[in-house]
């Protein structure tokens, strides 16, 4: 089902980085720098545009971040961030509805995890826009999974498809909010399992969102800068906080 912005209850933000666009960031944790450049310098220049901060150093953490992606590079540069040591990770950003990451480590499963941070806008809760959603969506719950890309589990689905949309919506955002608890206890413990310093419970409340204001919740990026930001990658979006405030702050 296409919708646009207008139906679907996504936050409509009009606030956009002075520094561009950044479409995916690759970053290696414990990596050796000039195996990280070269493995992976090639392959990301020919499949999208580099940012002017790319291949930068942040602590043990060596990150390039790209505007524009050819989904057909993904395949190849995902094999060669898995041979790579120490903890890898892509990070793709849907604008202004939610980004994925996927960690690699040397001989370990792949980890991928799709976060929808406007699913924990709590305007999504509201009177008003409850109505509007269940034009679409009541009666029709795999329409809703399919738009908010929500992997719902199937004894969960048989519940709620007896149910009105009034009803089920609310349930399924307690449910994905429970979801990403569970995450940031498992990206927790897989930080901590390469090293990486990150503040367990902090991690908790970026990705429930209880720590972020609605303004981040409709930001086109969201709360992936804070989330980098905890786990040692401040540098990727660099000054976000300032620009943050800013553009929340009242025009003189």
């Amino acid at each position: 089902m296409t919708m646009t912005m207008t139906d679907s209850g996504y936050p409509n933000p009009t606030w956009r980085y002075w520094w561009g666009r950044v479409d995916m960031v690759v970053a290696g944790y414990g990596s050796d720098p000039s195996q990280f450049i070269s493995q992976l310098k090639p392959l990301l220049s020919s499949a999208g545009t580099e940012t002017q901060n790319s291949w930068q150093s942040d602590g043990n953490w060596i990150f390039a971040t790209c505007k524009i992606y050819n989904s057909d590079k993904i395949s190849k540069l995902d094999n060669r961030l898995a041979a790579l040591d120490g903890l890898c990770l892509r990070i793709n950003l849907k604008r202004e509805i939610g980004w994925s990451i996927t960690l690699f480590g040397n001989g370990q499963e792949r980890y991928t995890y799709r976060h929808d941070f406007s699913l924990l806008h709590l305007r999504l809760l509201e009177e008003n826009q409850i109505n509007i959603l269940a034009k679409t969506y009541d009666g029709d719950l795999d329409a809703y999974m399919e738009d908010y890309e929500l992997d719902i589990p199937a004894n969960l689905q048989a519940v709620w498809r007896s149910l009105s949309f009034r009803d089920f919506h609310p349930c399924c955002i307690a449910w994905y909010r429970q979801t990403c608890l569970d995450t940031a206890n498992h990206l927790s413990d897989l930080f901590e399992k390469y090293g990486i310093d990150c503040n367990r419970r902090q991690l908790a409340s970026i990705l429930t969102a209880t720590v972020c204001a609605a303004p981040e919740l409709e930001w086109y990026v969201g709360n992936l800068p804070r989330f980098l930001t905890a786990i040692g990658l401040g540098e990727v979006f660099w000054n976000w906080q300032t620009e943050l405030r800013q553009l929340t702050s009242p025009s003189d």
